[in-house]
């Protein structure tokens, strides 16, 4: 016997039918048949009559009413002790990959000295699969720099970024001053796996200036696309801030006629409450 027996027995008490149940609980009239009778059999009782189309509760339906009502009761309140305990005392944070490599653990940190007895759970993961576990409830806050395409989540920009384009000095670009995009036509680049925001991003604008380009490597990691443009092994899509932190001997392309701004954003569930976790992410990301 689960709770959900009894949230469905107490549901066809009160409307004494079973269609007007299931309509109310957004099931099928013979799935709540189903789970009386699984109910009936479970305690070997019977606990409603049917007579004349109608039904009428028997002397053990009405012993087991309240204590089904009762018990109702007991679940919501341990339901709402622990979510309210998870949201004051946790927050379960997602980052995507350069979020998560150069600005998280700054986050991490502001949210310490703001709430120090606050336990902070990370999760490092491209846009796409951090949008997933935000759908999914196993995250309560997500820090992306892609696109969010679910309109159940809500996205709240909080940092400005810059995709650039970076190559070794030997690179036959590396000595231009100025790059027009039409110069980057046919070149090999490496880029961000399929789901990241940066790959997205530059795709898109790639796409719009109708260059074509070929790709030589695939990485999930920053500092492995950084280091694989560096031996020369093509152009590297990064953020600037990647830049900024890694190695030098890299050189980054001028090109003035291609737009890879974007931003980084907060996002959450529309339909989840996560007043603390949000209002202490807030705060955290105005410290960075």
């Amino acid at each position: 016997m689960k709770f959900r027996h009894l949230r469905i027995f107490t549901a066809v008490c009160e409307t004494m039918s079973m269609t007007k149940a299931a309509r109310h609980l957004y099931i099928s009239q013979p799935a709540v048949s189903q789970t009386i009778t699984e109910l009936e059999e479970y305690y070997d009782v019977r606990l409603f009559e049917r007579m004349s189309n109608k039904l009428y509760l028997t002397d053990a339906g009405k012993q087991l009413l309240p204590l089904a009502q009762e018990a109702m009761k007991l679940q919501a309140t341990i339901e709402t002790t622990m979510r309210d305990f998870r949201q004051e005392n946790s927050i379960r944070l997602g980052a995507t990959v350069t979020i998560g490599t150069y600005l998280l653990p700054r986050v991490v940190k502001a949210i310490q000295s703001i709430q120090p007895q606050i336990r902070v759970q990370t999760v490092v993961d491209n846009t796409s699969a951090i949008e997933e576990r935000l759908l999914n409830s196993d995250l309560d806050i997500g820090l992306v720099e892609g696109q969010i395409t679910s309109s159940q989540l809500v996205a709240e920009p909080f940092y400005e970024d810059e995709l650039v384009i970076v190559c070794a000095p030997n690179h036959p670009l590396a000595d231009k001053d100025l790059v027009r995009v039409r110069d980057l036509q046919n070149h090999a680049f490496i880029l961000r796996e399929e789901g990241s925001g940066s790959r997205l991003l530059f795709s898109k604008r790639m796409e719009e200036k109708s260059i074509t380009y070929r790709i030589v490597g695939v990485l999930s990691n920053t500092e492995a696309i950084l280091n694989s443009a560096q031996q020369g092994l093509g152009l590297g899509v990064v953020s600037q801030i990647a830049v900024a932190v890694e190695q030098p001997g890299l050189k980054v392309l001028n090109i003035p006629d291609l737009n890879l701004t974007r931003t980084f954003d907060i996002v959450y569930h529309r339909h989840k409450s996560v007043k603390n976790a949000l209002t202490l992410t807030r705060s955290a990301v105005d410290l960075i």
